[in-house]
């Protein structure tokens, strides 16, 4: 169950307040420390996010909240290397919240973060495909 702490500290940003942007290279470079080495997260994590999306929102509907919160948590992990810092907040309220909340407590929750990770999943095929048209994707197929 959701406490009234969690309900507060579960605010994302409005549509109004989306984020312009989802991606930071220039913090995943630094993080990484090449381009041929970042390239390789942002596919790994492009994958993750193309499977792992549509699986959270199954998952959601058959009341396993349980899985969803282990999906947000591994997002959860790898986000601050290359995310902006208000989306990695985001990702950390939310999941936090999934590890107590019922699947239909989560379900809204998780309901006003997916648009930022869709962008995001967006921003990183955008960048591997730029890359691999420049000839510069080292990614694994």
């Amino acid at each position: 169950m959701i406490s009234q702490t969690q309900k507060s500290s579960t605010t994302v940003l409005p549509p109004d307040q989306a984020l312009a942007h989802c991606l930071d290279l220039g913090l995943g470079l630094d993080m990484v420390g090449d381009a041929q080495g970042l390239d390789e997260v942002l596919a790994l994590a492009e994958q993750s996010l193309t499977r792992d999306l549509p699986a959270i929102v199954q998952l959601l509907t058959q009341g396993d909240a349980g899985a969803v919160s282990r999906l947000l948590h591994a997002f959860k992990g790898f986000m601050p290397i290359f995310c902006v810092e208000a989306l990695v907040q985001q990702v950390c309220r939310v999941e936090l919240v999934s590890k107590t909340a019922s699947a239909a407590e989560l379900q809204p929750v998780y309901a006003a973060l997916e648009p930022a990770l869709l962008q995001l999943c967006g921003e990183l095929r955008q960048h591997l495909n730029k890359a691999a048209s420049l000839g510069n994707n080292h990614a694994p197929p």
